[in-house]
């Protein structure tokens, strides 16, 4: 798999400060990814997800309105986008926080801020690994 195929990923970004999202989008554009899109809150992405679904949510945890574990039970609890991998990227180094948010199956990575490149580019690597199984798997079941 090279850097062309992260392209197929589609990635939502929830951060509620502009220039780490700014920050983000850029260092994904870079790897390649071109489909993402940011919202500013863990609500503004319940909203979202009504409509959309990102293989890949990299989740602030500190947000007003609803913050990001507030989004992930809320995520849970109406079955919004189960398949759907989160990534927490947040700037809390409390151990507590990293342990309650290993309890949400979907959360594949917990990363402080700043966000290394390196960890970013092994996550996507996952997903389009992942992706690509699931695309795999269903063409075998439908043939």
């Amino acid at each position: 798999m090279n850097s062309t195929n992260l392209n197929q990923i589609k990635i939502l970004v929830v951060e509620d400060d502009p220039i780490t999202t700014y920050i983000i989008l850029s260092n994904l554009k870079t790897l390649g990814i071109e489909q993402i899109d940011s919202v500013e809150n863990g609500l503004m992405a319940l909203e979202y997800l009504k409509t959309q679904k990102p293989d890949l949510i990299l989740l602030d945890l500190n947000m007003p309105i609803m913050d990001g574990f507030e989004f992930l039970k809320a995520k849970k609890r109406k079955k919004i986008c189960p398949r759907t991998s989160v990534a927490i990227l947040t700037s809390s180094i409390r151990p507590n926080d990293q342990k309650k948010a290993s309890k949400f199956k979907n959360v594949i990575k917990y990363l402080e801020k700043p966000i290394n490149m390196d960890s970013m580019s092994q996550i996507l690597f996952k997903i389009l690994k992942d992706k690509s199984h699931l695309q795999s798997s269903k063409t075998l079941t439908q043939t």
